[in-house]
């Protein structure tokens, strides 16, 4: 791979591209998983990022931890969600956070299942 590829693209594919070997390399995970398809990230921030923008959306909640790294603050922007965030690794903020939620759910006569809902933490 080295000889035909070289040392790496030195940059993200969405910016560089994908070569065969990106995509050869996601079909045998994918299979390896028994999944329909799977997706391979050049490094760890691109992947946060990117996994929390792909997952939530506009309208879902994200109850976060404060201390989460930089790349998962901005898959939470990019996603657009409404975003609580609770004090770090605070289990008894956290279920202060949620209790407030099941509270306002009640306050105007939402069913919980009426937005998808996210913990996201470290």
């Amino acid at each position: 791979a080295l000889e035909k590829y070289g040392c790496g693209s030195c940059g993200p594919r969405g910016f560089y591209g994908s070569i065969d070997i990106h995509e050869a390399l996601e079909e045998r995970f994918a299979a390896f998983m028994h999944a329909e398809r799977a997706i391979a990230f050049s490094d760890a921030s691109s992947c946060a990022t990117s996994t929390i923008a792909a997952f939530a959306k506009r309208g879902d909640l994200l109850v976060i931890d404060q201390a989460i790294s930089e790349p998962l603050k901005t898959g939470c922007v990019l996603s657009r969600a409404n975003v609580l965030a609770y004090k770090h690794n605070d289990a008894d903020d956290l279920l202060r956070i949620l209790k407030a939620v099941a509270h306002d759910d009640l306050k105007k006569n939402r069913k919980p299942a009426s937005q998808r809902r996210f913990i996201v933490t470290e």
